[in-house]
């Protein structure tokens, strides 16, 4: 799921299972019952074909 940063129009924070691998900075959170990983990475260098599910 993809979700557009209104501070940075520049940057996506893009919302992975725990345990995934992904480029950027990582920061942790709690969505409900599930814990996820959040990645913040710059559009241009984002990678769709690394094979991390959005």
């Amino acid at each position: 799921r993809l979700l557009t940063d209104d501070r940075e129009l520049s940057t996506i924070e893009i919302k992975i299972r725990a345990g995934q691998l992904a480029t950027g900075v990582k920061f942790e959170d709690n969505v409900g019952s599930e814990q996820y990983t959040y990645y913040r990475c710059y559009l241009l260098k984002w990678d769709a074909s690394s094979g991390v599910a959005l």
